[in-house]
């Protein structure tokens, strides 16, 4: 099991290989977010994955120097 800052650190990796441009994994982790599935709130599991996506997404755009102060 990764740590979350092991996780982020493989998505990263992942998404500079896939598409290299700094715009497009921002924009990669947005559409991942706000595109995806219905969460309900009683399916624990899918509920914990939206929120490490969330995270990710959030710790890309700040290690990017993407979101405003």
């Amino acid at each position: 099991m990764m740590t979350s800052s092991e996780r982020y650190k493989k998505a990263n990796e992942f998404l500079k290989r896939r598409f290299g441009e700094p715009h497009s994994i921002c924009q990669a982790w947005l559409s991942r977010i706000t595109n995806g599935p219905p969460v309900k709130s009683n399916n624990g599991e899918v509920l914990r994955e939206f929120a490490d996506d969330v995270r990710g997404c959030l710790e890309t755009h700040r290690a990017m120097g993407k979101l405003a102060n």
